[in-house]
């Protein structure tokens, strides 16, 4: 939005490239996934669980 260029062919795809793109994206969209799972499960197993993470939920007034 910042600039002049025209964007929407990059943002939508089409004609012959919209298939190589759409495949790109299914592709980053597992490894996003599997990085998403990894980086949660690290939260649940080493912050979630800490002491000062408790209080600061106690303070704010909600629970896990």
């Amino acid at each position: 939005m910042l600039h002049d260029g025209e964007l929407s062919p990059w943002l939508f795809p089409a004609g012959k490239n919209s298939k190589r793109m759409s495949v790109g994206a299914a592709d980053a969209m597992g490894a996003n996934k599997k990085d998403t799972g990894q980086f949660l499960k690290h939260l649940r197993t080493h912050i979630f669980v800490l002491p000062e993470y408790k209080d600061l939920l106690n303070y704010a007034g909600t629970s896990p």
